[in-house]
Parts: structure tokens; sequence; C-alpha cells
């Protein structure tokens, strides 16, 4: 008996929790309702006060200036820290900036429009060039150098081969440096499509090296190939130090490493792919000597073979004229030489016969002269 009266008292206790959260439920949407119709009677009031501004007195006039002017101040502004705002924080219910989830492309286009002069503070330069803020050369702003205008000394564009948050507990997260590359991808393709980014920027403004200024968890595998297919000499291209990408890629992780080292196998597989792994900086430090002490030797030299015995299948690698140009360059360090040897020891000795029959040869053809010339005589 006792049991019974428990389970109906529980029954009753439920049916009186439901009740009262849909009543609460109820009460939240009534009160939403009342707020949006007191929004909306305010926004009224607005446009009938600003309508009717020049029948008021002076001072309700100047009063009303004034206003406006701080509204639209502080509306600016807002817009601009929307903008910029890069705080990632998922865990918080505070608006975080621009999410693409939430905010389309039309409602952002439109709040800049109301306010052009934000372009200059922070660049997007499709807006930014038709409403004039930047002058031709800069494309919008994107190259703009100004150190008033630059992020941590690095133009906008220079700025869309970073993104990866370094905040700890998005900074572990595989899916969010996913999503930051082919999110920048994304604009590179269309600022490429719009004519703002040229080709020329690639080298110009070092991209490729720029990709490595990333978190070393995470490679922007995505937007290294859109760089390299759209310019394959910036693979080879050497900066200041004397180094090219293979050199940042070695120290940078195994995925980078790798990646790279395909690329320049892929876009230069004759001699220069091979001979980018031994290519001295100006401490005659290799991607090779690097990425050996970085990874360790025995991974450093299976992602070599592996690849070259991919992509040699296609195209294979002229080993004596490799080892040949190699060991004359002052360039590459006589690992290279050590290394191709390694992979083809006989290579030697198919040089020194090719040697001997070309001297065999030579001496042929002077014997036969000689021959002829004492036939003339006589």
């Amino acid at each position: 008996m006792n049991n019974n009266n428990s389970g109906d008292e529980d029954e009753d206790d439920a049916d009186e929790q439901q009740q009262v959260e849909q009543q609460r439920a109820e009460a939240e949407a009534a009160a939403a309702a009342v707020a949006e119709t007191q929004k909306e009677e305010r926004m009224e009031l607005i446009s009938v006060v600003l309508e009717k501004k020049k029948k008021v007195p002076q001072r309700t006039r100047n009063k009303i200036d004034k206003l406006v002017e701080q509204f639209l101040q502080d509306l600016g502004d807002d817009i601009h820290e929307m903008l910029c705002d890069t705080d990632e924080n998922v865990n918080s219910d505070i608006y975080r900036g621009l999410d693409s989830n939430r905010d389309t492309v039309a409602e952002v286009e439109t709040a800049i429009r109301f306010f052009p002069d934000v372009l200059s503070r922070k660049v997007l330069a499709r807006l930014a060039i038709e409403s004039g803020s930047f002058e031709e050369q800069y494309r919008g702003g994107l190259i703009y150098e100004d150190d008033a205008n630059r992020t941590n000394n690095r133009t906008i564009l220079e700025c869309l081969m970073y993104g990866v948050s370094t905040i700890p507990h998005i900074h572990e997260r595989q899916e969010h440096h996913e999503l930051v590359d082919n999110v920048y991808l994304d604009v590179m393709k269309e600022l490429k499509e719009i004519g703002l980014m040229v080709k020329e920027d690639i080298l110009r403004y070092e991209l490729l090296e720029q990709l490595f200024g990333q978190s070393y968890l995470f490679f922007v595998k995505e937007r290294f190939r859109f760089l390299v297919e759209w310019d394959p000499t910036a693979l080879i291209q050497t900066n200041e130090k004397r180094c090219i990408p293979l050199h940042f890629a070695a120290v940078y992780s195994m995925q980078a490493f790798r990646v790279t080292f395909e690329a320049g196998i892929r876009y230069f597989p004759k001699k220069i792919g091979i001979a980018a792994l031994f290519f001295k900086d100006e401490d005659d430090k290799t991607p090779y000597q690097d990425a050996c002490k970085r990874i360790g030797r025995e991974k450093v030299m299976k992602v070599i073979d592996d690849t070259l015995t991919y992509y040699h299948s296609d195209t294979p690698l002229n080993i004596a004229d490799t080892l040949l140009s190699v060991a004359i360059d002052d360039d590459i360090h006589l690992d290279c030489v050590y290394y191709v040897l390694r992979r083809q020891p006989g290579i030697l000795q198919e040089l020194l016969s090719a040697k001997a029959e070309t001297a065999e040869e030579g001496d042929e053809d002077k014997n036969s002269k000689i021959i002829r010339k004492r036939k003339r005589k006589s």
C-alpha cells in the first residue's frame, strides 16, 4: 500500500515539475514577445524623432545631434571590434567575433557599408577598394605596409598564411586547425579569382616560408599545396639566410617535411628535387641534417626512399647526371654525393666504363686520322 502511494506521489511530482517548466517557458516566450514589441516601438519612435527634428526646440535638436554622433561612433567602433575579434573561447556564451555558422556574408557587407572607414583599420580588400579606402597599388589594403596598419609587422596578405589559434584548449584540436586552413584557403582562392592576389606575390612576400610560422602541431597543407601548384619555383626560393622552404619543413614536423619533399620531387624530378635535401644555408646546414636531428635518421630515410620509389617509377632519376652536377655545385653538400652513391652503388663503375669507352673511341679516331694522313703523303 505504501509503495503504491509512493509511486503516485512521484507521478504527481513529475507532473508538477513539467507544469512548472511549461509555465516558465510560456513566461519566457511572453517576455521575449514583449521585448521585441518594445524594440519595434523604440525604432519607430527614433524614426519619428529624426523625421521631426527640425520641429523641436534648439536645445532638443542639439541633444539629438550629440546622441546621434555618439551612437554612430559607438556602432562603428563595435563593427570594427567585431571584425578584429579573434577570441575563440568556445566555452563562452559571449559573442566572439564573426562566425560563418551564424553571420552571413551579406550581413557583414551591410554592416561594413554603413561604416566603410573601418576598412582602413582592419582590411577587407574588396569592400575597401569599392569604398576607395586605399590607393590602387595597395589592392584594397591587402599589401599595405604602413606600420600602423600591419599586424605584428606583417601585411594582411602575409597574415593569411597564419591564423591558427594559440589558445591551449583550441591549440590541440585537429579539426580546428583543418577548419582554419580551409577557410583561409577559400579566402586566398577568392582573392586570386578577383585579381587581388597574384602569382608574383608568392615569391615577393615569401609566402611559402610564412606558412611555417604556425604551431608545430599542425601543418597547413591545403594552403601549401595551393601556393606550390600556382608557382612551383617557390620550393627553391632562398631567403636572406639562404634557406629554402625545405629547411623550415625539416624542423617543423614529419608531415611538413614529407609534403614539402614530395612536392619538390613531383615538380623537379630530374635533379633539384633530390638536391634540395642537401642545399646548404649560410651556416652550411642542410634540410637533411636538420630533419635527422629533429625527426630521426631512420624515419627521414624512410620518407626519402618511399617518396623516390613512388615518384621515380614514372619519372626515373638520372643518377649519372645528378651525381656529376651536384659534385661540382658548391651550394650542395657532399652528403648528396654520398646518398646518390648509396642509392646506386654501381654508378661509379658505369661512369668509369663510359669514360673508358669514350677514350677508346677517341684513340681510334686519332689513329684513323694518322693512317689517312700517311696514305696521302705516300
